[in-house]
């Protein structure tokens, strides 16, 4: 686990609380002696899941583009 306090974090302090209440990502976002704290490693793991599934999703529409003669 990699912490830190959520105003030191790449995430908006407003949407991290939000999520946090919602409990939207409970492994990314968790209360530790009660500051709000981010777990980067689980930030840096969704990023990558990101940009591949952008990626893959590029890819897929790039090849239904090409005209075939």
């Amino acid at each position: 686990m990699n912490l830190f306090p959520v105003k030191e974090s790449p995430l908006n302090q407003n949407t991290a609380y939000k999520y946090h209440s919602t409990k939207k990502y409970p492994a990314l976002l968790f209360k530790v002696a009660g500051k709000l704290m981010v777990d980067m490693d689980e930030y840096y793991n969704m990023a990558k899941q990101a940009r591949e599934a952008q990626i893959k999703e590029a890819k897929r529409v790039r090849s239904g583009l090409t005209v075939k003669a």
